[in-house]
This record gives structure tokens, C-alpha cells and sequence, in this order.
């Protein structure tokens, strides 16, 4: 969700700069820096920038700059009004000399305007805001092909381990149910009931047995392929089903104690801990 647009237009010797930089957030938080003349508008402008950008943490910053030289109007009349209203509350409050009511009252900005300050109507504002947003969103999409060719890199990845990891689960099964029986064998003077024995192995075996994890990772993988190959905002569902497949990854190492088993699925975990760092740029 990193993204960032800019414009800079001189309308009626005004010189309008709008800047919109959009950074990683799970939610919807902005930061408007504007002009007093627009902060009535800040809600239909929040509003535009929340049905275009969605998510993110979004600093937006308004300048409007008078670009002829000016003469500065004191407003004497509201000056001394701005005072006395100062000077009656500091009686309520404690003893407090005029210097200080005076250099306080000085710092209302209200008292100063320029004589050739023309008011720029909002549709204009609007426009240019919009176009701003637009500029910051396909920004955001030129970021977001990277990701997603990075993520489809790393899912290949984990699909390859997956791969090797049934390749050598296919001899290891036989391969344990033959050292045990071996093992067995090297014990003396004890008799062993065939199907007991039998039956024991069978349930050992059968709690190492991983064929139910590796066909929920394909089917897990399959269903993060399509989601990430929708128009759709999806960014949740995609942290949801990289959940599912970690759960897997894990019960495959829980139940293995095969060192090329382990390997692989050490590797499936770093694969993995990419795209999730990826998926909080996917709205």
C-alpha cells in the first residue's frame, strides 16, 4: 500500500500543491494538513480519499501559496475585541499583565489577511484532490505487480518443497517400519504376539503419517493462487489462508523427524514468513 502522488497548479495567481503519501496500515488512518479556508471540507475530502484508497496510513498536505506580493490588512476593530475578551477571562484566572494579553492576542491569525487574497472555489480543490488520489493509487498498482511476482516466486518455492518432501516421504514409511521390526528382532528371550506387534506398528506409522498435511498445502496453495489472481480487495482472506498452510508446515515437522523432512520444511517457513511480510502492502 506504499504509494505517493503530487500536482502543483497556479489558478488565479494562487499556486496550489496537494501531496498524498500512502504507507502500510491493517486499517484506514489518514492525517490531513490543509488550509483554514478548506476545513470545512475536510470530511468530503476524507471521504474521497477512503472510497479510492481504502487502507493505509495516509498523510495528506494542502498548500496554497499567494503567489502575488500583497499587503498585509490588520483588523484593528477585531484586535481590540480579541483583547478585551482576554482581559476579562484573565480576571477569572489570576493577576495578568497587559503585555501578556497583548502579545497573546497577536498570535490570532485571523487578525491578519491580504488585500488581493482571492477565495478558490472547492470544485477546483476537488478536482485537483481527486487527481492527486489517482496518481497515488496507480502508484500503489506499479508497487503492487512487484509484489505480486515476488509472492507468485515464493510460492513456486514452497510447491517445490512440498514436492520433495512427498518424494522422500514415499521411502520413509518402509524404511521405519523396517528398522523397527529390526530393532525388535535384537531383543531376547521375550516372546511377541505377530498381530499385536502388527497392529502397533500400523498405529505408530499411522501417527507419523503426513499424506493428509501435504494434500491440504496443495489445496491451500491452489486457493492462494486464485485469490491473489482476483480484482478483488483481499488482502485479509491471503493472510487467512497463509495461517492455514503454517498450521500444515508445522504438523509435517511435528510428525517427522527425517532430516531432509525438516530441511524442507524450514525452508517452506522462511518461504512462507515472505509473503506474509508482502501481503500487509495488499489491500
Amino acid at each position: 500500500m506504499t504509494g505517493y502522488g503530487f500536482i502543483s497548479k497556479e489558478i488565479k495567481g494562487n499556486i496550489i500543491e496537494i501531496e498524498i503519501k500512502s504507507l502500510n496500515s491493517k486499517v484506514f488512518d489518514y492525517s490531513f494538513k490543509i488550509p483554514k479556508q478548506l476545513l470545512k471540507y475536510e470530511n468530503r475530502l476524507r471521504s474521497e480519499l477512503k472510497k479510492k484508497l481504502i487502507r493505509g496510513k495516509i498523510d495528506v498536505n494542502i498548500i496554497i501559496k499567494n503567489k502575488i506580493k500583497s499587503k498585509v490588512r490588520f483588523d484593528k476593530k477585531l484586535f481590540k475585541h480579541y483583547y478585551n475578551e482576554l482581559k476579562t477571562l484573565s480576571k477569572t484566572t489570576g493577576k495578568i499583565n497587559n503585555e501578556s494579553i497583548f502579545n497573546n492576542t497577536m498570535y490570532i491569525n485571523s487578525l491578519f489577511s491580504l488585500d488581493n487574497e482571492e477565495k478558490i472555489e472547492f470544485k477546483t480543490i476537488q478536482f485537483l484532490f481527486n487527481k492527486v488520489i489517482n496518481e497515488c493509487s496507480n502508484s500503489r498498482k506499479k508497487e503492487g505487480k512487484s509484489i505480486l511476482n515476488d509472492i507468485n516466486n515464493k510460492i513456486k518455492n514452497l510447491e517445490s518443497s512440498l514436492k520433495s518432501i512427498i518424494k522422500t516421504d514415499e521411502t520413509r514409511s518402509e524404511f521405519k517400519k523396517k528398522y523397527l521390526l529390526a530393532e525388535i528382532s535384537k531383543i531376547e528371550h521375550i516372546k511377541l504376539d505377530s498381530n499385536r506387534l502388527e497392529q502397533e506398528l500400523f498405529y505408530y506409522l499411522d501417527k507419523t503419517d503426513i499424506n493428509e498435511e501435504i494434500n491440504r498445502l496443495k489445496e491451500h496453495f491452489l486457493l492462494l493462487k486464485n485469490t491473489l489472481n482476483t480484482i478483488d480487495s483481499n488482502g485479509k482472506k491471503l493472510n487467512f489462508i497463509c495461517q492455514e498452510i503454517n498450521r500444515e508446515i508445522n504438523t509435517i515437522g511435528s510428525k517427522c523427524n527425517n532430516f531432509k523432512i525438516q530441511k524442507k520444511v524450514i525452508s517452506m517457513k522462511d518461504s512462507l514468513e515472505k509473503i506474509k511480510e508482502q501481503l500487509y502492502n495488499v489491500l
